[in-house]
């Protein structure tokens, strides 16, 4: 497994923004380190319970991204600003310039790949 993808394994939480709620989907993980952004109102919702939960800052959480990509890009510049350092986009997810975003808001992004789930890398 690439580097930056055990970066983001080694991350303490691991949210979904755009899984489905629907169990028998295959995108649909429930687990102690595990929440779906989507049952939040806001990724900020979401670090908030991750603080309180798990006793966590936002650098220690990782995001899997899979809505359209106008979405990813207003996710990760949203999630980058509350301190979130690791984003999976999934196949399609993927903003043109994710690259560029990394930089443009000091991030790690993996994309152009595989699923994170089909990868096994959580």
């Amino acid at each position: 497994m690439p580097n930056l993808q055990k970066a983001f394994a080694s991350q303490k939480i691991f949210g979904v923004v755009g899984a489905s709620s629907d169990p028998s989907k295959f995108g649909n993980i429930r687990g102690e380190v595990i929440e779906n952004i989507e049952s939040c109102k806001s990724v900020q919702e979401f670090v908030n319970i991750a603080k309180q939960k798990y006793n966590l800052d936002s650098s220690k959480v990782a995001i899997s991204i899979v809505t359209p990509p106008r979405i990813t890009e207003n996710t990760i510049e949203t999630a980058s600003a509350l301190g979130i350092k690791y984003f999976w986009l999934q196949p399609g997810s993927e903003p043109a310039d994710f690259q560029d975003l990394a930089t443009k808001f000091n991030v790690n992004i993996i994309g152009g790949g595989p699923c994170v789930l089909v990868s096994s890398a959580i």
